[in-house]
């Protein structure tokens, strides 16, 4: 089950993730929450994206960055199989938002060539 949900419902998100870090291995709560892909290849950062649940990309994004993974390489540039990244989804569906703030995670974390190779 990859991580989702609607606004509002970040606590329980929170609560959910402090649950399984007491319980998984490091190995199995990267692999079981935050970085599984649906049919899709999508992770829990584009479904978050798609559905403009920033506060959910917000809390995905430093879960990562806490379990030492790259989030440059395990989030903000895994495409689905249709080849979109999460900002590509957040600006197809016209969420501002979020796509602003993966556009300024994008600033922090990726390269001007990145950027200007996968973002624009």
């Amino acid at each position: 089950m990859a991580l989702g949900g609607a606004k509002g419902h970040t606590n329980q998100l929170h609560k959910l993730w402090e649950l399984c870090k007491q319980k998984l291995p490091r190995q199995e709560l990267n692999n079981a929450l935050l970085l599984r892909q649906n049919e899709w290849s999508r992770t829990a950062l584009h479904m978050a994206a798609e559905a403009s649940h920033t506060e959910v990309m917000v809390k995905v994004c430093e879960w990562v960055k806490e379990t030492k993974l790259n989030l440059r390489d395990n989030l903000l540039l895994v495409q689905d199989k249709y080849g979109h990244i999460a900002w590509h989804l957040a600006a197809v569906c016209d969420n501002a938002e979020a796509w602003k703030k993966l556009w300024d995670l994008a600033k922090e974390e990726l390269t001007t060539e990145e950027i200007n190779n996968q973002f624009c």
